[in-house]
C-alpha cells in the first residue's frame, strides 16, 4: 500500500491537477486570439501576418512545453521531500541525489524514489508519456544541434525535413504541434488525476 499521505486539508494531486488543467485552458485561448490575428489582419498583408503568427506560436508552444515540465518538476520536489520527511528520511539526502539528475533522467528517478521509498507505483504509459514531455523539454532548453539531433533519433515525429522560418535548419528543426502539447499535458493531468496516477491516502483514511 502507497505510504503517500496528505491530511484532507492539504491534498495536492487535486490541486495540482486543477492548476494543469488551467494551464491547458489558457494556451487554447491564447491559440486561438492567435488565429484571430490572422483573420483580421489586412487582406494586403495576410501572408506576412500567416507567417508571423506562424513564428509567435512556435515559440508560444515551446515555452508552454518547458513550462509544463518545470511545473511538474518543482511539483514532484515539493511533494517528495514533504513524504520523505513524514517518512523519517533526511529530505537532503534526496535533493542531493535529484540534483545529478536532468531530463529523463529524472523522471526516472523520481519513478525509483516513489516505487522503492514511497510503495507507489503508477502505469508504464504515464512514465512514457513524462519521459517523452523531459525530452523535448530538455531539447528546447539546451538548444543545441547535438540535443535536436539526440532527440531526432528517439522521437521523430518532433520534427520536419521543412525549413519553414528560413533559418538553414533544414532536417533539424523541431516542429512542435498542438498534438505534441496535448500528449504532454495528459501525461502530467493523468500523473496528478486521483484513481488514475499518484496513489495515495487521507490520514482520516487510516485505521
Amino acid at each position: 500500500m502507497t505510504r503517500i499521505v496528505f491530511e484532507p486539508d492539504e491534498e495536492q494531486p487535486p490541486a495540482r491537477l486543477q492548476e494543469a488543467l488551467h494551464r491547458k485552458a489558457l494556451l487554447k485561448d491564447a491559440i486561438a486570439r492567435l488565429g484571430d490575428v490572422v483573420a483580421q489582419s489586412d487582406a494586403n498583408f495576410r501572408s506576412d501576418a500567416e507567417w508571423y503568427v506562424a513564428v509567435l506560436l512556435d515559440g508560444l508552444l515551446r515555452g508552454a512545453l518547458v513550462v509544463e515540465f518545470r511545473e511538474w518538476t518543482g511539483h514532484c520536489e515539493d511533494l517528495l521531500r514533504d513524504q520523505l520527511s513524514r517518512q523519517g528520511r533526511d529530505p537532503e539526502e534526496w535533493s542531493e541525489r535529484r540534483r545529478q539528475a536532468e531530463g529523463a533522467e529524472l523522471v526516472e528517478f523520481v519513478r525509483q524514489v516513489l516505487h522503492e521509498e514511497l510503495d507507489a507505483r503508477l502505469p508504464a504509459e504515464v512514465w512514457k508519456g513524462l519521459k517523452e514531455l523531459a525530452a523535448v523539454a530538455e531539447t528546447i532548453a539546451d538548444s543545441t544541434a547535438a540535443a535536436r539531433r539526440r532527440l531526432q533519433e528517439a522521437y521523430p515525429g518532433y520534427f520536419t525535413t521543412m525549413d519553414p522560418f528560413g533559418d538553414g535548419d533544414q532536417g533539424m528543426r523541431l516542429t512542435l504541434k498542438q498534438l505534441h502539447l496535448e500528449r504532454a499535458f495528459d501525461a502530467v493531468v493523468t500523473f496528478w488525476t486521483p484513481g488514475r496516477g499518484l496513489p495515495y491516502r487521507l490520514c482520516s483514511s487510516v485505521a
